[in-house]
Order: structure tokens, then sequence, then C-alpha cells
């Protein structure tokens, strides 16, 4: 369908155009205000104005049938001034426009960081939450030496077994709950799953994707991991997600362990959020506003759950919809139930992270493109070239990035046909630049502040 937009001006939200000035915007929300669906045989008039007006076009959520269409643009005689500087592409392309003031960097806790006391407490406090494999000098070595050469690291079963398997069970009951795990792709209500502490984020020319804000009832300020009882599905996720943020990833002995797994002295600010990415509803898009900036770096951290069980319903669902279709090859058949079996990994069903290089030199459609590939290696200042680095979805994984000026990143679109929600922990860790620049030194776990005992 086509999905129309209302804009409303937002208020004290101004951005820089060409000429430096500061232009009033008015921001659409994340939930369009109607939505036509395609007829056969019709046409549809509306009128676009930069800045004002926003369109979108859903997924097509049938698999029998195709959207055909012819489509065009009728252009004034004269263009209005200053209509250019509200367009889409150049919010997108807009550096100094910020849409969402909530999530603010904060200073991390540097206070005798590396005293070897808080070292041996650190560990204590991660192993109650990770698996102690990634806290054990061996291992940290070789995963600095790979982060290394590449500048990016995937960490497989990173929580305790028995904290993922929690959130494993939630996130299926969630989804399950808000009808958000069928196997027949259909369209979502555009307000699944929101309540609960869950908000929807847009504005929908850069995402739209559920937040978790515990602030919303009283309740979903508990710090602890207790079951509550009352508490639906969603709610439980969301606060246990949101314990996960604050007393691991936002802890000082989180970023001790990033020193040790990437090599670079430690962050000095850092922001997260806990996020939800619906079937058939979220995403978000590359913008200049998420550029790393010159003389800044950042490692780009996020924590992962997806559902990558495949239930033996959906595998009647699949085994009945190859039996209609007598033409398929054996070949076929075993390609399509490898697909069911791990439809994340394959990124048909999107919901993988991209981090792409961007020359912001160049005029285009750069910041909205969604490709795919392998980056080239590090050249000799550590940066990638043009390709894209693309990490999909897998449950129970930590991804770490860096991130250098010219790159920005985005959640591919989560199709329809997805098994689930994507759901993640997504942080941000400001680099001392200073310091990476001057001999990037790599900093290596102290064996001799943790015990024998320890390890």
């Amino acid at each position: 369908g086509l999905e129309l937009y209302e804009a409303k001006e937002a208020e004290g939200l101004l951005f820089a155009d060409e000429n430096a000035k500061d232009v009033k915007i008015s921001l659409p929300s994340h939930t369009p205000m109607k939505v036509l669906l395609p007829e056969f045989n019709s046409i549809v008039f509306f009128e676009v104005i930069p800045g004002r007006t926003f369109h979108a076009v859903q997924e097509v959520f049938s698999k029998k049938r195709c959207r055909c269409s012819i489509q065009g643009w009728f252009h004034a005689p004269t263009r209005a001034e200053g209509l250019d500087t509200r367009a889409s592409l150049r919010l997108l392309q807009s550096p100094s426009l910020k849409v969402d003031k909530k999530i603010e960097m904060t200073e991390i806790d540097r206070t005798d960081f590396h005293d070897p006391n808080k070292v041996r407490e650190g560990l204590r406090h991660l192993r109650e939450y990770i698996s102690r494999v990634y806290t054990m000098v061996p291992v940290l070595t070789q995963i600095r030496e790979q982060f290394g050469e590449t500048g990016d690291i995937m960490l497989s079963d990173f929580l305790d077994q028995e904290l993922a398997q929690r959130i494993s069970d939630l996130i299926i009951k969630a989804d399950t709950a808000d009808k958000l795990r069928e196997m027949d792709p259909k369209p979502p209500p555009y307000d699944a799953g929101v309540g609960g502490g869950w908000k929807a984020v847009g504005p929908c020319f850069r995402q739209r994707y559920m937040r978790y804000e515990a602030s919303v009832q009283g309740k979903h300020e508990r710090r602890d991991m207790r079951v509550v009882k009352g508490e639906s599905h969603k709610e439980e996720v969301g606060r246990v997600l949101e314990h996960i943020r604050k007393e691991v990833m936002g802890s000082q002995a989180f970023t001790r362990l990033l020193e040790w797994v990437t090599g670079i002295p430690a962050p000095v600010r850092w922001k997260g959020e806990v996020r939800r990415f619906r079937p058939g509803l979220d995403y978000t898009v590359g913008h200049y506003g998420g550029l790393v900036q010159e003389g800044e770096a950042m490692l780009d951290v996020c924590l992962c759950f997806v559902d990558e069980t495949t239930t033996s319903t959906q595998l009647r669902s699949q085994r009945k919809a190859e039996e209609k279709d007598d033409n398929i090859s054996a070949e076929q058949e075993s390609d399509k139930r490898r697909r069911v079996e791990n439809r994340w990994e394959s990124d048909d069903y999107g919901g993988f992270q991209a981090f792409v290089t961007v020359d912001k030199s160049t005029e285009g459609d750069d910041a909205e493109a969604y490709v795919e590939g392998t980056p080239d290696p590090p050249s000799s200042d550590g940066t990638r070239g043009q390709d894209t680095l693309s990490a999909s979805a897998a449950n129970n994984c930590l991804r770490v990035t860096l991130r250098r000026p010219g790159h920005m990143r985005f959640i591919r679109y989560v199709a329809s046909g997805a098994p689930g929600s994507r759901w993640d922990v997504g942080c941000e860790y400001a680099l001392d630049a200073l310091m990476l620049k001057e001999g990037e030194e790599r900093c290596e776990p102290d064996v001799k502040q943790v015990s024998k005992k320890e390890t």
C-alpha cells in the first residue's frame, strides 16, 4: 500500500541549510495518517511539498501477487524559494539535524580504572552475566588479534547460557502475543508491541522501531532480574535488556573489556538503548547525522537477540506450500528448507546491520544505500574501502565494530516473513581520538592483575 504521512512542525527543531542559516522544519510521525491499498487499473494523485508531505510504499505481503505500477512526477513551473532545503534527501544529508535528544552521551567513570582490585572486582561482576570464556586472557588475546586485522569482531554466545535462554524464551512469547510470529506474511498493525514501556520512534524518513523507556511506569525502573507477577512478556524482556544495558554495557568493567578485546584505549563516553525491530514494520536509514565526524572515532557495540528456532508449525506450513508447487526441483526444495531453518543468516529477510563508507562530497543517494558486501582490508590508517560491512542478526551475539570518519550505519528493514522481531541493545562508545591517533598503542590484559584462579 501507499503510506501517506502527516508532518507537524517540531518545536525548537532547526538545522543549518547550505548557507548556514537555521531552517525550521516539520517532521512526520512514525505512523502514516492514511494507507491506500493498490487496486487494479487505478490511479492516485497526491501533492508533494518538500518538508511537509512524506510518503512511502509498503512491502508486498502476498507471496502470490506482485505490485506493478508506473509512477512519475508533475513538477510546478517554478520552484518556491527554500523548499529544496527541506527535501527528505537534504534532511538525510544534514549532519546538523538532531531529531532524537533523549539518548545523549554520558561520561564513563575511569576512577582507578587499572587498579588490580577493581579489575578483579569487575571480572567477577561480568561473570554474573556473560560467558566465562570472554573473561579469559588467552581468548581475549586471540580476539584482539582478529579485531586488529579487520576492525570488527563477533562474539557468539556472549551472555551466560541460562540468562540467554531466558531472553530467547521471552522474545518468542512476546512476538507470539503481539502476533508478529506468523509464517504467512500479512500487514501487521502499526501499534503492534506498543505499551509496557515500549514506544515507537521516528521520524519515518530516518527510522521506525520500538525503544524501551524504563521511566514510563514506576515498576519498569526495577534494576533486578526477578520475575514480576502480572508483567507481560514484552515488559519483562524490556526490563531484563534494560538491566543488561545499565549493569553490564554501562559498567566500567565492560569498557575495560572493550579495551582488552580491541586493543584500543578505553572509551571516554557512551550511550545506548534497548530496541525492537518488528517484522513488516521497522528499519533505520543511513543518514549524515549519524556519520562519525572528523577527528572522532566510535566503537559500535550491539548485543542482538532473534528467534533462531524453527517450530513444527512453521515447517508444516512450508512443506504445505512446497507441495502445491509440482514443478519444484529437489535443489529448490532443499534451498527452501534451508531458508526456513536459517532465515536470519541468509539476510533474505533483513534485520542485518550494515556499515557504509560515504563520500560526503558526493551528491546523490549514498545516504539511502542498502548494499551488502565484504569490506576492503583496512588501509594504513585503519579505514575501510567503499564496500559495506554487513552483520547478520544472530541470537545472543555481541558485535563490536570500529567506526571512523565517513562511516554510517543502518538496520535493514525487517521483512514480514522474518521469524520474529530483532531485539538488541545498541550502544556507541566514543574513543579518545588523540590517543587513538598517536600510535594506536594496543592495550593488552595485564595478566599480573588477573590471578590464575580468576582465569
